[in-house]
């Protein structure tokens, strides 16, 4: 049997971190393919190890936040995305990411209004016409329905009826 991209992934990246195990980078890609491979528990243990190296490092948060996505822990996604704020300034090209985990969690947990104003925050930060928000907005929140893997409801589909 052929090992999967992820494993050989994991492979190399032990390698690397072998010789320096505080390199987030490797780091954070190690915790990306271990997601790959399921292997959760050891994904955010590498993404918290990365976030303890550089409490400011986005791409950090970020994985912590998609790795509790993936866990179905919604009140974690929250937390974490309360820890990322306070570790300090987030550069506006990962607020886009910061609100949506936040929406995504929201809409997990049925906080709808949270929900809706966590896709607002996320789209003001988009360089677009007033007129294209509306049009991102319904395929935005359809999106953080599914991730959050809830049915899309009907007011909220991109598709026309």
């Amino acid at each position: 049997m052929v090992p999967s991209v992820a494993a050989l992934s994991i492979e190399l990246l032990n390698s690397l971190l072998a010789v320096s195990p505080d390199w987030i980078p490797a780091l954070i890609c190690q915790a990306h393919a271990l997601v790959g491979l399921g292997r959760l528990d050891d994904a955010l243990h590498a993404a918290n190890h990365a976030v303890a190296r550089d409490p400011t490092n986005a791409d950090a948060w970020e994985t912590r936040g998609y790795i509790f996505e993936r866990r179905n822990e919604w009140e974690a996604v929250l937390l974490n995305g309360e820890a990322w704020e306070r570790s300090g300034p987030i550069a506006r090209r990962d607020q886009y990411e910061f609100h949506l985990q936040r929406a995504i969690a929201h809409c997990a947990m049925d906080r709808i209004p949270e929900m809706e104003a966590a896709i607002g925050a996320n789209l003001a930060l988009l360089d677009i016409e007033t007129q294209e928000i509306a049009a991102r907005r319904k395929s935005a929140l359809a999106r953080v329905f599914r991730r959050a893997g809830k049915p899309v409801p009907e007011k909220y589909s991109a598709k026309k009826p």
